[in-house]
């Protein structure tokens, strides 16, 4: 079905990926960032999943994944990712989907006046790369590579070359206006992926601040 030749998808599949994966042809996804599932549930009811590995680093986000896909092959790895492994301190905010290894710039009221990014506590996280967390879950091929984590996209794709060069698409969260310290900006990930053969596909709009200025989206990018 589409409305307005928008793609349509009754489980909730992004658009910007009906346009470039066949519905009810399985894919292998790697969600980062998977929060509570709802991303990667939608893509099992459209496409189907060969093979999944969703990364989380909040525990009790990670235990939510384990009893959704509990009676699957789906992995979940409890950890976050960057372009080095170690472990750092993350902060949990009130609306933990925000939560990010990178601080809040704090000074950007605009945001703040729309979602509450107090921080409800500050944990220690381990962090590995993608290129090591596939290499040890045995992981070669993804279609889809999905990053949502909160400013940190340039260092996870830093640390993601080898899967890069079998990935198909990256569909990520991109900030025009960045609101966390250090994180990058839509042009810094673009040129990224541009230099190692993606093109940008499309982009959807995704979060206003108070002033009604765009601060993030959506990016798609395909080879």
């Amino acid at each position: 079905m589409r409305r307005w030749d928008i793609p349509y998808s009754r489980h909730g599949t992004p658009p910007l990926l009906l346009r470039v994966l066949r519905s009810g042809v399985p894919i292998n996804l790697i969600d980062v960032g998977a929060s509570d599932g709802e991303f990667a549930l939608s893509l099992a009811r459209q496409y189907g999943l060969a093979h999944a590995l969703l990364v989380e680093p909040q525990p009790a986000r990670a235990e939510q994944l384990r009893g959704i896909f509990a009676e699957t092959d789906v992995l979940v790895a409890q950890t976050a990712l960057s372009n080095q492994p170690g472990a750092l301190p993350m902060d949990i905010l009130h609306w933990d989907y925000s939560s990010s290894l990178l601080p809040v710039d704090r000074t950007n009221s605009a945001v703040a006046e729309r979602i509450d990014l107090s921080v409800r506590q500050t944990i220690t996280v381990p962090v590995t790369t993608l290129d090591d967390l596939c290499a040890a879950t045995d992981f070669q091929q993804a279609d889809l590579l999905k990053l949502d984590v909160q400013g940190t996209e340039l260092m996870v794709l830093q640390g993601s070359e080898r899967m890069l060069g079998n990935t198909r698409f990256v569909l990520s969260e991109v900030s025009f206006h960045p609101y966390y310290i250090g994180g990058a900006h839509f042009e810094q990930i673009r040129s990224y992926l541009k230099e190692r053969g993606f093109r940008l596909l499309g982009l959807t709009e995704g979060f206003r601040d108070a002033r009604g200025e765009l601060v993030e989206g959506d990016a798609l990018f395909g080879r």
